[in-house]
């Protein structure tokens, strides 16, 4: 089977490259097409297969500057040309992926993972296009012959049949994960989730309830994750989405949540995981601080790890695995039929 992978960009390690690379691991002869790339952007194996990309990778080096030029990406889109003898197309689509053209008897699958690839962008063509642009990224869906999307949340917005399948973190880099039995002191927080403003109220919330904060950035490893969570009594985690892999991760190593009160965390994430915030405030992050201290006390650590292991890479794998191979021998009946009708004329 012939099989085209098709995703935004190649620009920076996103959320949704770990389902690119773990497709790419299924289908390890298949060609990705992109609207935008840079060699060494992306490290890991997706570098080592055919990119395919459009005119946009010239003025594209950063993320940013796809942002700010994501106006140019319908007529780009078109430049991208899917062999005509491709048996299967999958896309992991921010919003603009999913808009591949596809030949005639060639099945597309596509993952929507969220709508906010061209969000926070100030440039002038974006403030002008970018209301065409977000009515753009929302069409097209009847093309698709199988949609998969990573929230509820998200299948209320599409006006078309999908499936939530959500995503997931990489439960091979956290296996072998050795499990503390020191007293927890910190809590871990990622700084890059907050502006200045929620970082200076967070703490002086610290230090009205004498808990120690422990501030990280993203460019770790698992490993170094893996350590953190081990070590600490909760994680932090304010993103806002439109995944939690660091979430998950860390309540595979018994690490308690505390998050932003959001449609996604609300849905993800019941109360007995770890208490919300729904207002960033000293108040409520006092409050949230003695929430934490009582919940660390008791909280249960298997069903933490329970949680996290809904939402591995194996059973996203398994998912995907048994849609596209049922749909292969839909395909193949298909093709036994018309070729009797085709005998009999």
């Amino acid at each position: 089977m012939k099989v085209i992978l098709v995703c935004d960009n190649l620009l920076e390690r996103n959320a949704a490259t770990p389902i690119l690379e773990l497709w790419a691991d299924l289908f390890p002869d298949s060609p990705l097409y992109t609207l935008a790339h840079q060699v060494g952007k992306v490290l890991g194996p997706l570098e080592q297969r055919k990119i395919t990309s459009t005119f946009l990778s010239r003025f594209c080096k950063t993320h940013q500057d796809f942002k700010k030029l994501s106006f140019l990406a319908p007529g780009a889109m078109k430049s991208l040309v899917i062999p005509a003898d491709t048996n299967l197309v999958l896309s992991v689509s921010q919003g603009f992926a999913h808009h591949i053209e596809i030949p005639k008897n060639t099945l597309h699958f596509s993952y929507l993972y969220s709508f906010t690839a061209i969000e926070g962008s100030l440039s002038l063509p974006m403030r002008l296009f970018k209301s065409f642009i977000n009515q753009w990224q929302k069409k097209k869906f009847e093309h698709i012959d199988y949609l998969w999307v990573s929230s509820k949340f998200l299948k209320d917005q599409i006006p078309f049949p999908s499936h939530v399948l959500y995503p997931f973190f990489k439960y091979s880099d956290y296996a072998n994960v050795s499990f503390s039995q020191e007293e927890k002191k910190y809590y871990i927080v990622r700084s890059c989730d907050l502006n200045q403003h929620e970082l200076a109220l967070l703490k002086a919330a610290a230090n009205k309830c004498k808990v120690e904060l422990f501030f990280v950035d993203e460019d770790h490893c698992a490993g170094d994750w893996a350590y953190f969570f081990s070590q600490a009594k909760a994680f932090l985690d304010f993103s806002q989405g439109p995944s939690y892999p660091l979430a998950l991760a860390a309540l595979y190593c018994q690490t308690p949540l505390a998050l932003r009160e959001l449609p996604l965390t609300i849905e993800l994430f019941d109360q007995s995981l770890g208490p919300k915030i729904s207002h960033f405030s000293e108040e409520n992050l006092i409050v949230l601080f003695k929430q934490l201290e009582g919940f660390y006390s008791h909280f249960p650590k298997n069903k933490l790890m329970a949680r996290a292991l809904q939402n591995t890479e194996t059973r996203f794998a398994e998912e995907t695995k048994k849609i596209i191979e049922g749909w292969n021998k839909i395909q193949k009946l298909r093709n036994y039929a018309d070729r009797k009708d085709e005998i009999r004329l």
